[in-house]
């Protein structure tokens, strides 16, 4: 197993972003970590609907390696 940082991000115009939300988690495999990430990124998505529309934003995650655990 490995540890990866989960970056979900609000993307909007013009090459700006926002965190929204930064998690630990581990994972078997970097594919593993992105299915992770991806749901995360739809649960920001629902929970910031709004927002996201409004802005005519994305969100999006990212998995970021840290390491493998010993």
């Amino acid at each position: 197993m490995s540890v990866y940082l989960v970056i979900v991000a609000l993307l909007l115009p013009g090459d700006q972003q926002q965190e929204l939300a930064r998690v630990f988690v581990t994972a078997s495999s970097a594919s593993m970590c992105q299915r992770h990430a991806d749901k995360l990124a739809d649960e920001q998505r629902l929970a910031n609907a709004d927002t996201v529309r409004r802005l005519s934003a994305k969100v999006s995650g990212a998995c970021v390696y840290q390491g493998a655990m010993t």
